[in-house]
């Protein structure tokens, strides 16, 4: 068991099934996940990975928020926040596509 900081490539190609590493990215998660190991994000990685999902609605990123929060331990740096920090960053990227 180990500790594997994940970039948002490999999420959006997760995400992507029309994406060329989406096979890859889901065999490495996969891996990781039936070995134990524990998952980390960046915050600004999640970000990079909401932006797609964005796009399409807030169903999308509720859906990925969904998925990434139930497997990996996101990092808000050192300005920590009390409440979700899914909402956080939900919000800003729903609010700059609508704003």
């Amino acid at each position: 068991m180990g500790l594997i900081h994940l970039d948002a490539g490999l999420i959006i190609a997760f995400l992507d099934g029309d994406d060329a590493h989406h096979d890859a990215s889901r065999a490495a998660l996969s891996d990781a996940l039936g070995r134990g190991d524990r998952l980390a994000i960046a915050a600004s990685a999640l970000e990079e990975c909401l932006v797609g999902p964005a796009r399409r609605s807030p169903e999308a990123i509720d859906l990925v928020r969904t998925v990434i929060w139930s497997t990996a331990r996101v990092g808000c740096g050192p300005q920590r926040r009390n409440r979700d920090p899914w909402a956080r960053v939900c919000d800003d990227i729903w609010a700059s596509r609508v704003g």
